[in-house]
């Protein structure tokens, strides 16, 4: 399927943004018990919005419309998801669409 500009220009902004977020997860979790609450809390919406950009990047693959480096990324970024979910547990963060059903891969 032909990827549209505008969608391969969303892709490349929801994969850096998702590999910047789980760049920082575990510097947070170690954090997370001095973090104060309406802190606590804005990350955890942050969070929650990226895990609708996951949402959609995973559409995007199941589709065909991601190109091969982004499906590459989209890979990467599914994989340390997938190894960060006990500290997205335990942080009782929003646990991504393919976690809980595990239809992506």
């Amino acid at each position: 399927m032909a990827t549209t500009a505008g969608e391969r220009q969303r892709a490349l902004i929801y994969l850096r943004s998702l590999e910047l977020m789980l760049g920082d997860l575990p510097e947070v979790a170690a954090e997370w018990p001095t973090i104060p609450d309406v802190e606590r809390e804005s990350w955890s919406h942050d969070w929650d919005n990226e895990m609708g950009s996951l949402q959609v990047l995973t559409e995007y693959v199941a589709h065909g419309t991601l190109e091969e480096p982004e499906a590459r990324r989209y890979q990467r970024i599914v994989e340390t998801v997938r190894a960060s979910l006990p500290i997205i547990a335990r942080l009782n963060l929003r646990r991504p669409h393919f976690a809980t059903n595990e239809r992506a891969s």
